[in-house]
């Protein structure tokens, strides 16, 4: 951890925090400078701003013209410079963390590579570039050739992300006084409120030597609030709720202002009030109808069918790292109808979505497309690489502009920031699907664990309530939910309307190097049948 006084320039930012000696590459492009909470400048003015985009375009141009000397017969790169800031609580200290990167890659003949480097200077980025032309030509002696890239237009052009403040022009102590704001509403309910937002400024070029020239800047808000209630003598956490209304995603200075945030703590305190007056007791095993939340359906929709529909994974590209998909082979899966007629999905881009951008990491075009429709896989998730292996029945003429880098150090691969799953317009809220259930088990909040084949895993509930008669009766504990992902997602019997909906937050892995990327699922609340329901109360004696 660095600090610095707020006077700093770019040069000297450079060279107290290690980031770079001209011509060295990094160990670590990343370094975090502490921030006083009370401090009344803005946040950006305690350390130099972003490198200006005409700079990162020339160093974009540097290494397409290195790599095309060297022999490259294409050639692409992601520059990126990032600024984050985690803002402290009242009285603690906020984080302002800088991040440059450059990832090249590049085809000579057949063969492909990649190189990277965090070192902001031109002569590193050329480097970088002719690094990787000699890997693909030494790769060409021991490895087959990779697919060709789907064809996409040569795009130029900027965006930038809407936003109305600018978090970094906002002081530390107007942040603090803000979470402040929050800290003392949970008071005045006898309640905490834990978390905060960090926020994300990231300048990203893109160019390839077919001639895309991209520049887009995008400023990301990401909230993570929970309601807790803690003993007043021990300080013991007892009970809590997180506000599953707030997401991720491109906003300013906004997103933490205005009534509507009052509103959703509002609602979560209600929750966590009513929550506690339900006696409580293990789940009994067997098999169930359930309702889940919006956010505990994402999580299940999300964390069986995002990894299944990944190209990487349904080619078999990645079935020594993280597995492969039980949605395979394509050519006899896409069309029919394996999972619930009730049941449409699809990537959601644009802003204010997370991960919102005009252009991917690609060059292709952002667009929203369909994934499911009435049960049926109608595309999959996939690059220019992986969809030019698509037989050509399903094979796109284009692509839709979901490959994305979380880091341009790594190599970008499908990775849609936002999912949306369509509610049923006739459909009933959360409380009125409840009151249909009978009886079975409600579950609020989850996180799913899933095979190697994404065919077949656990639901793991947050907070399980159990219905009789339509109504709550008691808490559960130590539950989980064990599925097989065909059968739950067919045993779908009811999908809640545009009320019900709630965001999730989910994370998908794997590429080279290795990279872990988070995305938002959007989805109604929804009754399944039959559910097979598993206790650990055994295990605790």
């Amino acid at each position: 951890m660095v600090r610095v006084p707020s006077t700093a320039t770019r040069r000297e930012f450079l060279a107290t925090s290690s980031l770079a000696v001209a011509g060295l590459a990094l160990a670590s492009p990343r370094r975090l400078f502490a921030i006083p909470a009370r401090a009344r400048q803005s946040v950006g003015s305690f350390a130099p701003q972003l490198i200006d985009p005409e700079t990162l375009r020339q160093f974009a141009r540097s290494a397409i013209d290195a790599a095309t000397h060297a022999g490259a017969t294409f050639a692409d790169v992601r520059v990126s410079d990032r600024r984050q800031y985690s803002p402290g609580g009242p009285g603690n200290e906020g984080y302002l963390s800088f991040n440059f990167g450059c990832g090249v890659r590049v085809r000579v003949g057949e063969h492909e590579a990649f190189a990277a480097t965090g070192d902001p200077t031109p002569d590193s980025v050329a480097r970088a570039a002719r690094a990787a032309v000699a890997t693909a030509r030494a790769l060409s002696a021991v490895s087959a050739p990779p697919a060709p890239l789907l064809p996409t237009p040569p795009a130029t052009g900027e965006w930038v992300s809407p936003r109305e403040i600018d978090p970094f022009t906002v002081s530390p102590d107007e942040h603090a006084f803000v979470q402040s704001g929050y800290t003392t509403f949970g008071r005045k309910h006898g309640v905490t409120i834990g978390g905060g937002i960090a926020w994300g400024d990231e300048t990203r070029v893109f160019a390839s030597s077919d001639g895309a020239l991209i520049t887009q800047r995008k400023t990301t808000g990401s909230p993570y609030f929970r309601v807790e209630f803690r003993s007043w003598r021990t300080l013991r956490l007892l009970n809590w709720i997180t506000v599953p209304t707030f997401s991720s995603c491109t906003a300013g200075f906004e997103l933490a202002l205005g009534p509507e945030c009052h509103a959703r703590f509002e609602t979560a305190v209600d929750e966590l009030a009513e929550l506690m007056t339900y006696p409580f007791d293990f789940a009994e095993v067997g098999r169930r109808d359930v309702v889940l939340d919006g956010h505990a359906f994402g999580a299940l929709v999300g964390g069986t069918l995002m990894p299944a529909l990944s190209l990487s994974r349904v080619l078999n590209e990645d079935q020594d790292s993280v597995g492969t998909s039980f949605l395979s082979p394509p050519e006899s899966i896409v069309g029919q109808a394996l999972l619930s007629p009730l049941l449409n999905m699809g990537v959601v881009q644009g802003a204010p979505h997370h991960g919102a951008a005009q252009w991917d990491d690609e060059g292709a075009v952002a667009t929203s497309f369909p994934l499911i429709e009435r049960g049926a896989v109608v595309n999959y998730l996939g690059t220019r690489a992986t969809l030019a292996e698509l037989p050509n029945g399903v094979k796109p003429r284009t692509s839709p502009g979901i490959a994305f880098a979380s880091e341009v150090m790594t190599l970008p691969g499908a990775r849609p920031g936002t999912l949306g799953v369509q509610p049923n317009a006739t459909g009933e809220s959360f409380a009125e699907l409840v009151k249909s259930l009978g009886n079975g088990y409600i579950v609020r909040n989850a996180w799913a664990e899933v095979d190697q084949q994404a065919s077949s895993g656990t639901l793991h509930p947050y907070i399980m309530f159990e219905v009789r008669q339509g109504k709550i009766v008691r808490r559960v504990i130590k539950g989980r939910l064990e599925f097989a992902s065909k059968k739950v997602l067919s045993a779908l019997a009811s999908l809640g309307n545009e009320s019900s909906l709630c965001p999730a937050t989910g994370s998908v892995s794997g590429g080279m190097p290795w990279s872990n990327t988070e995305y938002v699922i959007t989805a109604p609340a929804a009754i399944i049948r039959d559910v097979n329901i598993a206790s650990n109360h055994a295990s605790f004696g």
